[in-house]
């Protein structure tokens, strides 16, 4: 077995869970310092915190944070060649482990532009959490994403003729429906959760209410998006929702007001940060049983598609940690 702890040879099995317990909770501040180096645009930091994550994770068998750190490089646009490992890992991980596992298949999926696929992985993710209730600090973002994903898969189909969209609303509706609890609970997902929801309005909008109101409530909630981001101090965060802004501004479709100027300085201020990431190192990461011999160079995925620009405004699909996505 390939993630097999050192501690598993000890036979008392305090001793064994506390071993594993030490792992986690030495692997843990590192994953969540890297995911919020990727929300802030830090991505360099980013890269070489996920690096460390996935040698000690390697080292010591624990499952969760080797697949956390694959999910945060692939956030932070280094997408490696993904590589499934065999069935007997699989069985042998912990339900959270599995999780990582599928948000690495489903965000892969995202980044090649197959939402379909991504929206149903993502959908699977949330299904096996039950609740919200079970959800954690590596799960909840499965919530955000599989709304972006159902967005994006509808406006792909509707520059299709004859694909319908139809079943995939109701699915949408529910599902964001829930952002706003997501975000109460996990605050590092609220930019996310706020900028769906606007896009929700924004395409939508809600007839019972009218478009007006639709629209009001659509740039009510990007705002939320952008003054939690700033809060919290996550400037990549902030920059995705002002792309969407942006991109609005420049729809016909949608009737959203001008940025002042103080948040069109503030957008072209981000957007010159935007530079693309370089290509992390190669770095072999090795174990006794060789579950991998290395990972590749991470390179960006390709971005040609016939997707139109508008619709994945709000994605810097090399940098996709969007949240919107």
């Amino acid at each position: 077995m390939i993630f097999q702890t050192k501690a598993t040879s000890n036979n008392h099995t305090g001793s064994q869970l506390g071993r594993v317990e030490l792992i986690e909770n030495r692997n843990r501040p590192i994953y969540e310092h890297a995911i919020w180096c990727v929300r802030a645009g830090r991505f360099v930091e980013a890269a070489r915190l996920c690096s460390q994550l996935i040698q000690s994770s390697t080292r010591y068998g624990d499952a969760t944070h080797f697949y956390a750190g694959q999910f945060a490089q692939r956030l932070a646009g280094f997408d490696e060649t993904f590589i499934f490992p065999n069935d007997s890992i699989i069985d042998s991980a912990s339900p959270r482990s599995k999780w990582m596992l599928e948000l690495n298949a489903a965000m892969h999926d995202f980044q090649v532009k197959n939402f379909t696929e991504a929206r149903i992985k993502f959908a699977h993710i949330c299904d096996s959490l039950g609740t919200l209730r079970n959800a954690d600090r590596y799960t909840a973002c499965s919530f955000n994403w599989l709304a972006s994903s159902i967005r994006l898969e509808i406006l792909t189909r509707t520059q299709k003729p004859g694909l319908n969209t139809e079943n995939l609303k109701p699915k949408w509706t529910r599902i964001v429906q829930q952002l706003a609890k997501v975000g109460d609970r996990f605050q590092e997902e609220l930019p996310h959760a706020h900028r769906e929801i606007a896009w929700y309005y924004g395409i939508q909008g809600n007839s019972s209410l009218g478009v007006s109101h639709s629209y009001k409530a659509a740039m009510r909630s990007l705002r939320l998006s952008v003054l939690s981001a700033q809060r919290m101090g996550m400037a990549h965060e902030e920059y995705q929702t002002l792309l969407c802004w942006n991109a609005w501004m420049n729809n016909q479709d949608f009737n959203v007001p001008a940025m002042n100027q103080k948040e069109a300085d503030r957008f072209k201020e981000l957007e010159s940060r935007q530079t693309p990431a370089s290509p992390a190192p190669k770095v072999n990461y090795r174990t006794e049983v060789s579950l991998i011999e290395c990972l590749e160079e991470m390179l960006s995925f390709d971005n040609s598609s016939s997707v139109p620009d508008d619709i994945l405004a709000g994605f810097d699909l090399n940098n996709v940690f969007s949240m919107s996505k």
